[in-house]
């Protein structure tokens, strides 16, 4: 009432300017309410737009390094199959030398090419000179043949290194 009375000397008038008064803060708060909505809906928007902007600097930087990841595998498999093929090459070249040492060491192979074997009477080949001087006979095989050796008692064998 004292308030009243200074701003307003009769009651009508108190009720009125009440009245406005309520009204005025309603429209403030109607404001202030349309306010805080359009800057939330704002910070909405910007929070979205940043979002959308780190989604595709995500996506790029994802496509990136799987392009540059599918490079490095690329370059892998390919070092892979490379050394793959050379181990394929040695082992078939490996292969290659190991048949021929075999064959090499087929006997009919050796008689073709000119050599003869020298074996005792029990069959064994004889690789030493020092060996085959003990030996009271030997067979010389050639490639058309063989024949049978024996030393004469008393003849001592030559030393023909």
């Amino acid at each position: 009432d004292e308030v009243a009375h200074l701003a307003c000397h009769t009651p009508s008038l108190v009720i009125t300017h009440i009245a406005g008064t309520i009204i005025q803060n309603a429209r403030n708060a109607k404001q202030d309410w349309q306010n805080a909505r359009k800057l939330a809906s704002e910070k909405l928007n910007q929070a979205k737009s940043n979002n959308e902007r780190q989604m595709a600097l995500i996506r790029e930087q994802a496509v990136r390094r799987i392009g540059e990841q599918r490079n490095k595998l690329t370059v892998l498999m390919q070092m892979v199959s490379n050394a793959s093929q050379t181990q394929l090459n040695q082992a078939h070249h490996q292969i290659k030398l190991l048949m021929e040492q075999v064959l090499l060491g087929d006997p009919n192979r050796i008689l073709k090419r000119g050599y003869a074997i020298v074996r005792n009477r029990d069959n064994k080949i004889m690789t030493r000179k020092a060996v085959a001087q003990k030996e009271a006979s030997l067979i010389i095989e050639f490639q058309d043949g063989q024949i049978n050796c024996g030393q004469p008692q008393g003849i001592a064998p030559t030393n023909r290194d």
